[in-house]
């Protein structure tokens, strides 16, 4: 089954999705960044 989500995220943050049959684990993670110029 699919359900969707809608996680609002700033400028500086993206979601990352890992999968159990490639990472090892099921997990949606709001990761942080900071860009470099």
């Amino acid at each position: 089954d699919y359900v969707g989500k809608n996680i609002p995220t700033s400028d500086g943050e993206h979601v990352m999705v890992l999968l159990k049959e490639i990472d090892g684990k099921d997990a949606v993670v709001l990761m942080s960044y900071k860009e470099e110029s």
